[in-house]
């Protein structure tokens, strides 16, 4: 047991903070882009460094607007996206029991993280997509 301690206390981690994130689930509403700015500043205000920012997909969400706000602002204040992260799904496109992957098939959400310069991704894997 000691050494199953010793080595988890000498693991480096980190926090993920998903305050941000859209929760679809039963949602009446969703949030706003002041929703998200004040959420935003509630997260910083604690000192979580890491921030899942977005859970893109092919709809036009909230991030779409709320991206390019944050962007500028906090290139006003002299930081970046650096430890931002947002979901995607590993393929967007699934054929005769197997996930499609290539140049052709680039999943939409990591196309919007590109775009709006968020550098991290959680890859998001449904494992019985398909059945």
């Amino acid at each position: 047991l000691h050494k199953v301690h010793n080595r988890l206390a000498d693991i480096e981690c980190f926090v993920l903070d998903n305050s941000l994130r859209e929760s679809t689930v039963g949602q009446v509403r969703g949030h706003t882009v002041e929703d998200k700015k004040k959420i935003f500043e509630a997260v910083k205000s604690v000192g979580f460094e890491y921030v899942i920012v977005a859970a893109f997909n092919n709809t036009q969400r909230v991030e779409d607007a709320f991206l390019p706000d944050l962007r500028e602002q906090l290139r006003e204040r002299g930081e970046d996206f650096s430890k931002f992260f947002a979901f995607s799904e590993v393929a967007d496109k699934f054929e005769d029991g197997r996930f499609v992957f290539g140049e052709d098939n680039i999943p939409v959400a990591l196309k919007k993280m590109k775009d709006f310069f968020v550098p991290n991704v959680v890859l998001e894997i449904d494992l019985l997509r398909g059945r």
